[in-house]
């Protein structure tokens, strides 16, 4: 069996990637139900394989590269939370990853190589489209959002590295290519 989950499954306050055998502790009902599904499947199937993840964006669905995108098109100033950091991960190398992993079991932790805020992420998209929005930092508390978000949440992917010896894309370089596909 293989579970999707998440690095919110942390509640950020370590200052260095999170490792597979750090402790959880989830900030919000969503990280918490990724949590319980995550200690379901170790408990109940045989040869599980958990991979966390973050900050997931494609041309499908809804997500943030999509929406700031969108944003940084329409407006011409935008406020941007710089105070929350991690990596981006595009869905597809993560469902390339998912393949590569079927034989793995365990706990495993994969994204973009790299750290990032919300605010880089939407900059580097401004850059890429040579958009002129003004992209001004806010910090999360001003912000208000409804639900508490990690601060930081950088995956460590040390262990998937190894297990499956691959090499991990940056998430600039990443993000630029896909913005230019």
């Amino acid at each position: 069996m293989v579970y999707v989950s998440t690095d919110y499954v942390f509640d950020g306050k370590k200052k260095s990637p999170y490792t597979e055998t750090d402790a959880t502790n989830p900030l919000n009902i969503y990280g918490k139900s990724k949590l319980a599904g995550e200690k379901a499947v170790l408990e109940l199937a045989h040869s599980p394989l958990i991979l966390r993840t973050s900050w997931l964006y494609s041309n499908y669905g809804i997500n943030f590269v999509k929406k700031i995108t969108q944003i940084l098109k329409e407006k011409s100033s935008i406020n941007v939370i710089n105070d929350q950091v991690g990596s981006l991960t595009n869905a597809e190398d993560f469902a390339k990853v998912i393949i590569q992993s079927l034989e793995l079991e365990g706990i495993y932790h994969y994204s973009s190589e790299g750290a990032c805020s919300w605010f880089d992420v939407a900059l580097l998209i401004k850059e890429t489209f040579n958009l002129n929005c003004i992209v001004q930092p806010i910090d999360s508390e001003s912000y208000n959002a409804k639900a508490i978000r990690p601060s930081y949440s950088l995956l460590s992917k040390e262990k998937i590295k190894n297990e499956l010896n691959i090499t991990i894309p940056k998430w600039d370089d990443e993000l630029v290519r896909f913005l230019k596909t």
